[in-house]
């Protein structure tokens, strides 16, 4: 294995029910000059990694628990290519990502993102997704990254020194969401992303998926508590959705009896977007009302989810499965 390989997947994995999938979607693209890196949380995954044998994987154990922020960043470090990116443990590539991706970025010198559209992924089957972000290059990402955060980790592509730079000027913290940090720094450094619409990735839906986890609403907040724009219509996105992960973490609070948690939390809220009371006004009614009003809270919990990435899934067309794509 070239000791810097043109291309470096990092996979972070604490699920090795899952790797081997991950690993093998990477080693059936069409790119020899490649590396894996397993960064592994558990040691479960050495097993899977033995016995693939195949010579351009890399195995890291870390010593600690790392948490999802901590695990990326090892992989992140542990990378030698020129172009990087992490894939999903529960995730896979499809045929012809790495033809696409590192297409566009040997095209254009000046690109800092790849990223690709993907399908979703549950139970077997493959739903398409729809967006309204067109293909090509955008030069001013930062504004529809804010409004939409689709910007998938493990369907992205990226230089090396994205992430190198950024951890120069914004170190990333142990306690955030990755993908959201990352992605928002590199945009905010006005690196050009380039989105190519074809679905080359799977991204596997179950209850398991690190998104779905309430750490995750807890990430996302630290993240949008990390920047803060001069653009008034990033500031006011980050706002909102800074003020929904509050309402969100202080319904949680009410559910679980935490009143008075609940109550700084809607505080936090206002005080970062007072419109917040206006439109969770069913979640601040409930919070007056402990315990009678609970299921009602669950409910306003449901309906104001956006800062979470089970947003993006309501474009799904769950009625018509698509075939499996297939090498060559």
């Amino acid at each position: 294995m070239a000791a810097n390989p043109t291309i470096s997947i990092g996979i972070c994995t604490m699920r090795p029910q899952y790797v081997e999938r991950a690993i093998r979607s990477v080693l059936e693209q069409e790119y020899d000059d490649l590396e894996i890196v397993i960064a592994d949380e558990t040691g479960t995954a050495q097993g899977v990694v033995e016995s693939i044998g195949d010579r351009r994987i890399r195995y890291h154990r870390n010593e600690r628990r790392m948490g999802v922020a901590g695990n990326a960043r090892v992989a992140f470090d542990l990378l030698r290519g020129r172009y990087v990116g992490l894939l999903g443990d529960d995730d896979r590539l499809l045929p012809g990502y790495l033809e696409q991706t590192v297409g566009r970025l040997d095209a254009d010198p000046e690109l800092g993102v790849v990223f690709t559209n993907y399908y979703c992924e549950e139970d077997g089957n493959l739903y398409r997704r729809s967006t309204a972000l067109r293909d090509g290059r955008h030069d001013d990402f930062l504004r529809s990254y804010v409004a939409t955060q689709r910007v998938p980790m493990s369907a992205t592509l990226m230089r090396r020194q994205v992430w190198e730079e950024g951890e120069r000027t914004q170190p990333m913290p142990d306690d955030v969401a990755p993908d959201l940090f990352v992605f928002t720094r590199a945009a905010l450094a006005g690196w050009p992303f380039s989105f190519v619409d074809l679905p080359l990735m799977a991204y596997r839906l179950h209850d398991g998926m690190t998104s779905r986890d309430d750490e995750y609403r807890d990430f996302s907040i630290a993240v949008w508590e990390q920047f803060s724009f001069d653009d008034a219509f990033c500031e006011g996105h980050r706002r909102r959705l800074l003020a929904e992960g509050y309402v969100a973490r202080g319904a949680a609070s009410v559910r679980a009896g935490k009143a008075e948690e609940a109550r700084a939390d809607f505080d936090r809220a206002l005080a970062v977007d007072p419109d917040a009371l206006r439109r969770h006004r069913i979640a601040y009614g409930a919070l007056a009302r402990l315990p009678a009003l609970v299921p009602v809270v669950e409910r306003a919990r449901r309906a104001v989810r956006r800062v979470r990435p089970g947003r993006e899934y309501t474009h799904i067309d769950c009625d018509h499965p698509v075939s499996q794509p297939r090498a060559g």
